[in-house]
């Protein structure tokens, strides 16, 4: 796995119609569409980075499933936020294709997507993970551990769940929104 790319799209698929409609639905596509979609991607970037502070994974290559099957993670590990601070609203990312806003958010690192989506019989493919060589060796209150096999880490879905936070928490943002268009 890699790292992940939230892209956003936004288009108005109301059209005024009637007298001054074709100048009343160019400044909306052309000044509300993009300062709305900045706003949204700004509050997903925010809510994400909040969502991914807790979330404690090592930046070593072994293991890269952090939680292990036997209990919570390594309590030597203090998080300092790195899946946080690897959240990026892309820099110029909020621009126009054809009649949509398009905007994208990265997450940065590796294994960006091991919380966001599970690993193990958690994850994707359903499977406990199973050592390639003779064992997987990892740090777990302050003891190494070595195993052939664990079950993974259940999903946190740290970015999918900032969108659905700001989907059902909308009036938030679109006070931001009507705060930025001077209303």
């Amino acid at each position: 796995m890699s790292s992940l790319e939230l892209k956003i799209t936004g288009t108005i698929n109301e059209r005024l119609t009637g007298k001054g409609s074709r100048l009343l639905n160019r400044i909306m596509r052309e000044k509300v569409l993009p300062i709305a979609m900045q706003q949204i991607a700004e509050d997903i970037e925010t809510k994400a980075k909040e969502n991914a502070m807790g979330i404690s994974i090592p930046p070593q290559k072994v293991p890269r499933q952090a939680t292990h099957a036997i209990g919570d993670s390594d309590s030597e590990y203090n998080s300092t936020g790195i899946l946080a601070d690897s959240i990026k609203l892309l820099p110029s990312s909020i621009v126009k294709s054809g009649n949509k806003w398009n905007g994208s958010i990265a997450v940065l690192v590796e294994y960006a997507s091991y919380p966001e989506f599970g690993t193990g019989i958690f994850g994707p493919l359903g499977q406990p993970i199973i050592a390639k060589g003779k064992a997987m060796v990892f740090p777990y209150k302050g003891k190494t551990i070595m195993t052939k096999m664990t079950l993974g880490q259940p999903p946190n879905p740290y970015l999918r769940g900032a969108i659905w936070y700001i989907r059902d928490n909308f009036s938030e943002t679109k006070r931001k929104i009507e705060l930025k268009l001077g209303g």
